[in-house]
């Protein structure tokens, strides 16, 4: 009997290629966590991010590792 309680990770949108950049507002969307726990994270050290001028994206290395490990 499976627990139903436990998280899964959900599946990554099948429109996004692997390796691709994942908007800031896409990936808090996506792990479920707003935006300031995504960049308090990051100030912390805890999360990596990409900054192109004031475009901020997450590496999709680390939205699946966040989605994995939680933060």
């Amino acid at each position: 009997m499976m627990d139903t309680n436990a998280t899964a990770t959900p599946p990554a949108p099948l429109d996004r290629p692997p390796g691709k950049p994942w908007p800031i507002k896409e990936a808090a969307d996506y792990l479920d966590i707003s935006i300031r726990t995504l960049t308090r994270a990051a100030d912390l050290g805890n999360v990596r991010l990409i900054r192109f001028g004031r475009k901020i994206s997450v590496p999709d290395s680390e939205v699946r590792r966040l989605a994995e490990e939680g933060l």
